[in-house]
This record gives structure tokens, C-alpha cells and sequence, in this order.
């Protein structure tokens, strides 16, 4: 209480001094002020330009007297097809020409669109100028990487028209088409390039404060090459007549490049667009009915609970099985226990604080990926990030996720060792993998259904081809991932839910575990000699791998990755480095709560030195890559030795790295690092790190595939946008905790109470080491709990 009265009394006195004291700074922040201040600065420098303005408010246009305005001009100079004007061929002859094989009502109005435009005299209709303003134009900053001209999507899918054919005095209506195309260089083109002499303009050499720039003859390289990241190839936006279908725009733009620009660019078309989405069917209606039922359970449960609990203290009635999964779908309840901060005597706190801020990780470096998929303005700039040091906790980010393997492998061991000591030695496997499969699946599978059925509906724009292809690959092969092998299988076209590739490692590993957990409860020995030989294997199975395929030794974006998605970060057999060190942490752990004394008196040279050891292992396996990331090493990075060496240990030594901490701060060798982890702030934060995880993505991919326009990429840009996404992640992901994944474990509890002796009521979500020595479901609730957190 004392604490929030200091807070509350801190933030009053800092807004009595800001009103007190600072009311012209607040005024002039205000934006309209800026503007009007802006204003007043260039009338005052400029002050013709008021009269002029004065003056044009005083035009009066006449409605029919639009040619003074003349648009068309310009846009007869701006669009893909400006050398129509220029190529003095017959107009009737050309057209012909490019609307070959185009069905008639496609050609019809599209010919009537280019004759507005190019040919007839007046000013076209609206409708017509709408179509061409809103194709991509030529753009600025080329040589910076800005390669790709979207145009305007809006503009285009919302053009409503009308055309009268020749000979008939009915009209058609005339919508928009957008179509998304990619334009790479054509033949001629290329030949001209082949035979250009050298051309020694690229800036190797530049200051900080100068933006990335190239020649053109090393643009068109980075152009045409498609086996690194970011891509350069330039997009371009182009809008047609709705009756036109996307083989008919390819012919349309296949046929112009021959006949008319003469084989020097080709352009092919991905995807189009309308302003109208599909209709719903049967599978859209019944994922509507599904979640409109959770919904109505939500609201009944949580007034039913608010309604109730006043009277709760002086009730002792306990409430039927009909009520108890009615108030499993509670807010108020469910809040409370996500709200909670209470803890045992032998809790784990620190682990509240890595599961967190991992997922936070995890955010930024999907954040970065996102911007590397879209169009951007100064893609030179993002090309030479390998160069800048600092920004390597995020190219090379993917221990984030081993971070999860090592808390999920140090859990599962700990548990069931716990349950193992209480049962003599038994473990019933079916129930062991019932619980685990019951806790994850239920959310899981309603979230891959809304992919499935209504994720086309959540936007539109130039990218949403992406989208539409989650959702396509989905419907497809929901059922890998409901069997947890989509790592497994390769899919030729998009797979479902690409970030669920996690989850099927982790539930693999989880089910193996015993495998290892029991000869070390069992036989010591063998148990140890079983870790030693997959740690190792660990380290041996991907170096090898990478030897053998030449692949690189992590993902690089900015050289060729060629098979290592599919051969090394996707497979189980690659990842479980990690895992197997949580194992060995797990046995560490369970041993010390019967040996206290052993691990109350490791001197203190001998934790200064694993902290620091722990610290450089950590910095080398982050900044050790570097040298991979440059393109200038991709020969030597394919061919070394040490390109296996690292591909085949930083992933287990990072595992290594989180375990000491988890030891060190659990052994009470943490200091202020184990405070700042173990911080009750994260145990709220924490419970929602797995919705977080299977929605954070995809909430990333909805906002930056509905980007209409080519954006600037800066590292303001690209943080600001991380906490956005953190914020958005995190609201969506309490929402779906507290209406999906709470009942779902309470509804778990209460089919299998009848099976586990009766036991004090536990929260949630509570990562108590006590836990884990009460029953049999509790060998993979303790596990479930920081898995969760992916």
C-alpha cells in the first residue's frame, strides 16, 4: 500500500509541475499548432504563394470545364504503357495485337480504357483516369533499393463505372481489378547490360550518414538474386477492368512487353484483387457457430461467476459438473488466477521472467523478418545490415526459440523424476501423453480452423496473396499439425501455420523424454551415459549434416540458405541439443532438493566463472556468426570446417548458457539478475506466452501484408513497430487465455479428477516445483505450464 501511494503520489506532482510550469511546450506539441506555425513561416518567406492561394479560392470551375485540370496528360506520360504514345504504330493494329486471346469483355473495356487515354480527344471518365492514376509510377530512389511501385490498391478495387459498347444503349458496369505483378528485366535488356562496360560507381566506402547506394549494374545483380534476403525484385502495382481474369492480364501484359517494349522487361502476374471477397460457405458459418458459442459460454460463465461470488463465502453448496464447465469459461475467475502473483517456497521465479522476455525476442526478430518480406523504400540499406555489429541479436535471433527448449526439456525431467520418487518407479505413459496432448491441442486447432475459414476476411491489399495461401495450405494439412509431424513433411505449396513447426518438435521431444528420464531415475549410470551420448549426437548429427549439403551453419538471410530450413531448422534430429541439456538441469535440480547441503557452498570463484563463462558462450554464439552473415565469405562459409563446427554447437551452447542461469538463480547464485527475472511482473506476462506465440505471428503477417505502400526501414521504425506488435500480440493473447486455454485446462482437470487422488487446488498456471510431486498429471502439467510459454 505504501508503494502505491508513493506512485500515486509521483505521477500527481509530475502533472501538477507539467500543467504549472510547462503549458506553452504542451500547446505547441499539439499537431494542428505545428501545422499552422508551418504555415505562418512559409507565407511569411513566401508570400506570393498566399495571394496565389487566396486567389485559386476564388476560381469558380464549371463542372464541364475539367480539361483546364488536365490529368490525362500526365498519365499518359506515368503508366507502363506510355510508349503507346510514342510508338506511332497504327492504334487499331496494336490493340489487336495485345488483346489476343483475351476474352472479348475483358478486351472490350480495357481497349475503351487505352483509347481514353491515349487516343480519343477530351477528358476521359472518371472511372478510366482512376484505373491509370492508380498504377505504379516510376519511383524515386532507385538506386537506394526502392524497386517496387505498388500504385494505389484502394483507388483501384474501388472504381465504379460504367461503359456503352458501340451499336448498344445498355451499360456495363466497369469495376477494379488490381493486379499485383513482379517486373524483371527482359532479354534485350539483359543483352544491353552484358555488353555495357564496367561500371565502377558503387559506393564501397560510405559515411554513417549516408543511405546504402549502388550502380545500376550491381542493382539489377541484387535484382536477380533470388537466393537472398531481402528481395529486390522489383513489384509493380497495375489496376484493369474487373471482367478481366488474371490469365487474361497476363496475356494483356505478356503481349505488350513483346510487341510493344520490344522484349526489354518482363512482368508476371501473382495475384489480382476486387473489392469484394468470396461469399461464406459451410466450413466459414460453422468455425462462425463455434466461436459464437465460446463467446456465449464466456458471457454466461463470467456473469454467473460475478453473480455468485458475493454469496460464495456464506455457500456450501458446491456447484454440479453442468455449472463447474460453465464457470470454466469465466473472465472474472480466470482473470484472477492469470492476475495472480502468489508463489510457494520453492518456486522457480526466474523462469517467469526467461519465458517472457524470449517471446518478447521471438516478436522482434519475426518484426525484422516481416520488413524483409515487404516492400520497402531503402531495400540497399536492409541489404548491408550484416555490416552493422549491433544489429546481430536480431539477424542471428533464433536461440530465442532453443531457449524454450531448454526451460520446456529442464521441466518435463524435473517432474517426472518428482513423480517417479512418488509412484516407486511407474509411470502410466498413455495418461503421461493424454494430458500433455489435451492441454495444447483444443486452442490450437480452433485458432488453425479461423485460419482455415476466415482469415482471408481480416484485410486486403497488394500482399494478401500471402494470406490467402496460409489459409489455402491450412484447409489442406490441418491435420499434420494436429498430429504434430508437419515438421516432418515437406509440402510443396504453403504449409499450415509455418511457426507451429515448434510445437511439433517440442511434443516430439516430450515424447521420447521418458526414454531418458527413466533410466536416470533408475540407473544413474546408464542414465548419464544416455545424455552424454545425445549431447554429443546433438552437436555431431547437424555439423554433419551441414558438411555434407554445404549449407550454412544458421538462418542467413543475406546469403543463400539453399536446403537449410528444410534439412536443419525444421528437424527434430537438428534441434533437440538444447532440449537434452534441460533434461540434464532437470536431474541437476531434482537431485538438489534432497542434497541442499552440496549446493549451499560452491565457492565463490566457482560462479564468478561460470557467469562469466556463461556470458561469453552466450555473446559467442550471438556474434560468433558474423562472419556467415557476409556475402563476401558465402564460398568459405559453404566449404569450412568451422561453418559445421558452429552450426553444429551454438545451438546446444546455448542451451548450456540458459541452464546455468536457471541453476544459478534456483541455487541463489543469482543476484540481481535472478531479482529482475523473478520479478512478479512476469508471472502475469508469463502465462500468456503460449497464445502469444501461435497468434503473434500471424498478427504481424495480417498488418504487414495489408501494407499498401513501400515504407522506410530505420531501427526506430523497426522498434516502434516491435512493441506494437508486442501490445497487439499481448491483448489477443490474454483473450484467448482467458477464453480458450484456462477452460480448456479446467475442463481437463475436471474429465480426468476422477483418476488422480484428491488434492489441494492449484492455479493454473503457477510454476511451483511442489507441484510436480502430487499425481501422475502432474508429471506434464509442470512441463505444460513453461511450454506454454513458446
Amino acid at each position: 500500500m505504501n508503494l502505491f501511494r508513493f506512485i500515486a503520489s509521483g505521477i500527481f506532482f509530475a502533472i501538477f509541475i507539467s500543467w504549472a510550469y510547462i503549458p506553452p511546450v504542451s500547446s505547441q506539441a499539439v499537431p494542428g499548432f505545428i501545422a499552422q506555425e508551418r504555415i505562418n513561416k512559409l507565407f511569411k518567406e513566401f508570400p506570393e504563394l498566399k495571394e496565389r492561394t487566396e486567389q485559386f479560392k476564388a476560381f469558380e470551375t464549371p463542372r464541364g470545364n475539367q480539361e483546364k485540370v488536365n490529368l490525362k496528360e500526365v498519365l499518359q506520360e506515368q503508366t507502363i504503357f506510355s510508349p503507346l504514345l510514342h510508338s506511332g504504330a497504327d492504334p487499331k493494329g496494336i490493340l489487336d495485337l495485345i488483346f489476343e486471346n483475351v476474352t472479348s469483355t475483358c478486351a472490350n473495356h480495357f481497349r475503351y480504357a487505352l483509347n481514353s487515354i491515349f487516343w480519343f480527344n477530351g477528358v476521359p471518365e472518371t472511372w478510366v483516369l482512376q484505373m491509370f492514376d492508380s498504377y505504379g509510377k516510376i519511383p524515386s530512389g532507385i538506386l537506394s533499393g526502392h524497386t517496387s511501385t505498388l500504385g494505389d490498391f484502394h483507388e483501384c478495387v474501388q472504381i465504379r463505372g460504367e461503359y456503352t459498347p458501340e451499336g448498344s444503349t445498355e451499360a456495363q458496369i466497369v469495376n477494379g481489378r488490381y493486379a499485383t505483378t513482379y517486373v524483371f528485366p527482359g532479354p534485350e535488356l539483359m543483352k544491353l547490360i552484358e555488353q555495357a562496360p564496367g561500371n565502377s560507381s558503387t559506393m564501397e566506402v560510405l559515411s554513417p550518414g549516408l543511405r546504402e547506394s549502388v550502380s545500376f549494374q550491381v542493382l539489377i545483380g541484387y535484382i536477380m538474386d533470388l537466393t537472398s534476403l531481402p528481395w529486390m525484385v522489383p513489384m509493380a502495382g497495375a489496376c484493369f477492368p474487373e471482367s478481366c481474369s488474371i490469365e487474361d492480364i497476363q496475356q494483356i501484359l505478356t503481349s505488350y512487353h513483346v510487341h510493344v517494349s520490344q522484349d526489354y522487361v518482363s512482368q508476371v502476374v501473382v495475384a489480382t484483387y476486387t473489392d469484394e471477397k468470396p461469399s461464406f460457405d459451410v466450413s466459414d458459418y460453422v468455425m462462425i457457430v463455434v466461436l459464437a458459442f465460446i463467446g456465449v459460454l464466456c458471457l454466461s460463465g463470467t456473469l454467473w461467476d460475478i453473480q455468485r461470488s458475493p454469496k460464495e463465502g456464506n455457500s456450501h453448496d458446491s456447484p454440479g459438473f453442468a455449472m463447474k464447465l460453465l464457470l470454466a469459461f469465466s473472465f472474472y475467475t480466470n482473470t484472477k488466477k492469470w492476475a495472480s502473483t502468489k508463489v510457494g517456497s520453492d518456486n522457480l521465479g526466474c523462469l517467469h521472467g526467461l519465458r517472457f522476455l524470449s517471446m518478447a525476442w521471438v516478436v522482434l526478430c519475426h518484426t525484422f523478418s516481416m520488413i524483409l518480406s515487404q516492400p520497402t523504400w531503402n531495400l540497399v540499406d536492409v541489404k548491408m545490415l550484416y555490416r552493422d555489429w549491433s544489429f546481430y541479436p536480431i539477424m542471428n535471433g533464433t536461440p530465442s526459440v532453443d531457449t524454450f527448449f531448454a526451460l520446456s526439456g529442464t521441466l518435463v525431467a524435473y517432474s517426472l523424476l518428482k513423480e517417479l520418487d512418488k509412484t516407486k518407479g511407474k509411470l502410466n505413459y498413455p495418461l503421461f501423453v493424454i494430458h500433455r496432448y489435451l492441454r495444447l491441442t483444443p486452442t490450437y486447432l480452433i485458432l488453425m480452423g479461423v485460419m482455415a475459414t476466415l482469415l482471408p476476411y481480416f484485410g486486403n491489399g497488394p500482399l494478401w496473396y500471402t494470406m490467402d495461401a496460409e489459409s489455402k495450405g491450412c484447409q489442406d494439412f490441418w491435420w499434420h499439425n494436429a498430429l504434430y509431424v508437419n515438421n516432418l513433411i515437406t509440402h510443396e505449396t504453403t504449409g499450415c501455420y509455418g511457426e507451429a513447426w515448434y510445437l511439433a518438435n517440442d511434443m516430439q521431444f516430450y515424447l521420447l523424454s521418458p526414454l531418458v528420464i527413466y533410466p536416470l531415475w533408475r540407473w544413474k549410470r546408464i542414465g548419464f551415459g544416455i545424455l552424454t551420448v545425445l549431447s554429443i549426437a546433438s552437436v555431431v548429427i547437424p555439423a554433419w549434416i551441414i558438411a555434407d549439403k554445404s549449407l550454412p551453419p544458421t538462418l542467413t538471410p543475406s546469403i543463400n540458405l539453399k536446403t537449410y530450413m528444410a534439412d536443419i531448422y525444421l528437424k527434430p534430429w537438428a534441434r533437440f541439443g538444447p532440449y537434452v541439456i534441460g533434461l540434464g538441469l532437470g536431474y541437476i535440480l531434482h537431485y538438489r532438493v534432497r542434497n541442499l547441503g552440496k549446493f549451499r557452498a560452491i565457492p565463490k570463484l566457482v560462479i564468478a566463472a561460470g557467469w562469466a563463462l556463461c556470458t561469453a558462450l552466450a555473446l559467442a554464439v550471438i556474434f560468433g556468426g558474423m562472419y556467415y552473415f557476409d556475402p563476401v565469405n558465402a564460398d568459405d562459409t559453404f566449404s569450412s570446417f568451422h561453418t559445421a563446427i558452429y552450426g553444429g554447437l551454438h545451438r546446444t551452447i546455448w542451451g548450456v548458457c540458459i541452464c546455468w542461469i536457471i541453476f544459478a538463480c534456483v541455487s541463489g547464485y543469482g543476484g540481481w539478475v535472478n531479482k529482475f527475472l523473478s520479478l512478479k511482473l512476469f508471472m502475469p506476462l508469463g502465462r500468456l506466452t503460449f497464445c502469444m506465440y501461435i497468434t503473434a505471428y500471424h498478427i504481424q503477417f495480417i498488418y504487414h501484408s495489408s501494407v499498401p505502400h513501400a515504407e522506410h526501414f530505420s531501427m526506430y521504425r523497426v522498434v516502434n513497430i516491435f512493441f506494437a506488435h508486442m501490445v497487439m500480440s499481448g491483448l489477443t493473447a490474454y483473450i484467448l487465455t482467458m477464453a480458450l486455454e484456462s477452460p480448456f485446462i479446467h475442463l481437463e482437470k475436471m474429465i480426468f479428477a476422477s483418476r488422480t487422488p484428491a488434492r489441494p487446488v492449484q492455479q493454473a498456471n503457477n510454476l511451483k516445483l511442489e507441484e510436480a510431486n502430487v499425481s501422475n498429471k502432474s508429471a506434464s502439467d509442470l512441463s505444460i505450464k513453461i511450454e506454454n510459454g513458446k
